[in-house]
């Protein structure tokens, strides 16, 4: 079974640590489809940073970062938000970038998407353009 999520990533970030703010820019958007092309609604959509520069085998990673949401009845979905104070020195510590996490999951399903993704940061905002991709479900 082939499953996409298609997204597009824009935004440029503003001072402050707000998560999930109506005004905040977009980090990333994009819409869950199916093997079909259908969209997959409902499915819970999460952007994770994680802090991993003195990471450890076996040890859980700090989250620097984190906001989630649902994707729509056509299977669209938005995640705004500004940085945390944790992602801005994870950023400072990366010479101005950022790995991001973006994970879609349908439990109804059994379906999962994953992508990772840098995204470069310079003092007026997000330097790199916007993408678009198609991802396939992560098996097992």
């Amino acid at each position: 079974m082939w499953v996409a999520l298609t997204l597009g990533i824009a935004g440029i970030v503003a001072t402050g640590c707000a998560i999930d703010t109506p005004d905040a820019p977009v980090v990333v958007s994009g819409t869950l489809v199916d093997e079909m092309g259908q969209p997959v609604p409902g499915a819970r959509v999460f952007l994770d940073v994680v802090d991993d520069r003195v990471a450890r085998p076996g040890q859980v990673l700090p989250v620097a970062f984190h906001a989630e949401t649902t994707s729509g009845a056509d299977g669209r979905f938005e995640i705004r938000a500004l940085p945390t104070e944790a992602m801005r020195r994870r950023i400072g510590a990366n010479t101005g970038f950022v790995n991001f996490t973006l994970g879609a999951v349908d439990q109804e399903r059994g379906l999962f998407w994953g992508w990772d993704f840098p995204r470069e940061m310079g003092l007026e905002g997000w330097v790199d353009d916007a993408t678009t991709v198609r991802l396939v479900p992560v098996d097992g």
